[in-house]
């Protein structure tokens, strides 16, 4: 018998010396090639963007006292649009579509008149922005124009720290630049927005990297790069990406013009620190209390109060306040969750489902924010928002010397149809702008009401 034991961690040994052999000569093999072989491959799907400011957006006017749409604009008529602080930026970004999709970052295009997109096959393309989602710094653009493109995809798990990863992207403008580090954090919050959970990457990254990818050995996206730590202004090797599984949730709502949906309990909370602990009788610190619940809303139907203090969520311990926030956001509006909670002493279950915050109109639109079309010279919002059964969208402000402008539209003109369709929604003014670029057209034709007789105008592209 000891000798068949014998005999069998011998096997065992010599397995294991095989596979520690075979991973040796894999790490060998990586690196005698360093990364060359996945940027080659990915290389193709990183693009440069470049962005003109949009300049200076037109003030909401203030309209005739006899105006029918007087009283609405009163409430815009003192808000003062500053003029955009970037003109002829440069970022990256990469295709994860076929059909030209492409991911970067909101700080990059934010206030965008023009957006080109460089490939590194030498085209210059026009990209057009779909949507953006400032709260984790997130943006989609879609490349104008039919085509198939290069694209990469999303890595299906997080890196772990100490991972060997790859930043390609277009750092001072120079282009095609690639640099190597390893993970050295997760988790990390840095203050950008209130869903930080950043890979923090300890590899040279510069100003003109973000919205650029970072990879793995694989070649797969394990993050967007957004921001860097720096006293000097310049890389000291230490920088932050936004985690490839949440640009995944956040691509899939702005890949089709919407706002990002997210869950919502309806809570005030604070961190449970060692004293709130020891007075709650809890073993150490972790979770949250609630400080109070909204009139309304899941958490206070589901019978949730102040003083009860959020252990658990599905059963996975919640660590702190950020870590609450992150993970009910991260779930779709109506999906039901579990939370344990701490309650007068005793734990129990609560099962609810998150919605959407208030303030959201059903399709997830701030209720009442204009929307600013910067290729048009137009400031526009629902006229149903303005009058009930209204179709059609208000035109709250007009650039000088917009296309716009040139076509004779004016603040409070509403704009019944672009190109035979309803226009109430924005999407569809950017939708008549590419298929008429596509056609070779130079015009898309309005129907305007002005409280009169509708007529119909012109309105000329820009270049």
């Amino acid at each position: 018998m000891k000798a068949m034991a014998l005999a069998s961690s011998l096997i065992v040994a010599v397995a294991l010396a095989h596979v520690d052999t075979a991973l040796a000569q894999t790490a060998q093999a990586n690196f005698a090639t360093g990364f060359a072989d996945v940027v080659e491959r990915v290389q193709p799907a990183v693009v440069s963007i470049r962005v003109a400011g949009s300049g200076e957006r037109p003030r909401t006017a203030a309209l005739p006292k006899d105006h029918r749409f007087n009283k609405f604009f009163e409430e815009y008529a003192s808000k003062e649009v500053k003029p955009a602080a970037r003109r002829g930026s440069v970022g990256s970004g990469f295709i994860v579509s076929a059909d030209g999709y492409v991911v970067t970052n909101n700080h990059v295009v934010e206030d965008a008149r023009q957006v080109e997109i460089d490939l590194k096959d030498g085209r210059e393309l026009r990209g057009r922005v779909i949507g953006t989602d400032p709260k984790t710094d997130l943006a989609v653009i879609k490349i104008v124009g039919e085509g198939r493109y290069p694209f990469v995809e999303f890595a299906a798990r997080r890196p772990r720290v100490g991972e060997w990863v790859v930043a390609v992207g277009n750092p001072f403008g120079l282009g095609g630049t690639v640099t190597a580090g390893i993970v050295s954090g997760m988790g990390r919050d840095v203050g950008v927005g209130p869903f930080d959970d950043f890979i923090q990457v300890d590899a040279p990254i510069n100003k003109g990297n973000s919205g650029g990818p970072t990879f793995n050995f694989d070649g797969k996206v394990v993050g967007v790069n957004a921001s860097i730590y720096t006293p000097t202004g310049g890389s000291i090797g230490i920088a932050f990406a936004i985690p490839a599984d949440v640009v995944t949730r956040v691509f899939a709502d702005l890949r089709h013009g919407r706002p990002v949906a997210r869950g919502w309990l309806g809570v005030r909370i604070q961190d449970v620190d060692a004293d709130i602990a020891d007075t709650l009788g809890l073993p150490g610190k972790g979770g949250a209390i609630i400080a109070e619940t909204t009139v309304g809303s899941p958490a206070e139907k589901a019978g949730l109060a102040a003083g009860d203090v959020i252990l658990r969520i599905d059963g996975v311990p919640v660590a702190d306040t950020r870590d609450l926030s992150r993970r009910i956001a991260a779930f779709a509006p109506e999906t039901e969750v579990r939370l344990t909670l701490l309650s007068r002493g005793r734990e129990r279950d609560a099962a609810l489902k998150v919605t959407e915050a208030p303030g959201k109109t059903p399709n997830g639109e701030g209720s009442n924010d204009p929307e600013w079309l910067p290729d048009l010279g137009l400031s526009l919002i629902p006229a149903s928002k303005a009058k009930e059964g209204q179709k059609g969208a208000l035109v709250l402000g007009v650039a000088p010397g917009s296309a716009a402008a040139k076509a004779g539209i004016s603040p409070g003109d509403v704009v019944l149809e672009v190109a035979g369709k309803d226009a109430s929604s924005p999407n569809v003014f950017l939708d008549a702008d590419e298929e008429a670029r596509k056609a070779g057209r130079r015009t898309i034709l309005l129907l305007v009401e002005r409280g009169g007789p509708s007529e119909f105008l012109a309105l000329k592209l820009s270049n």
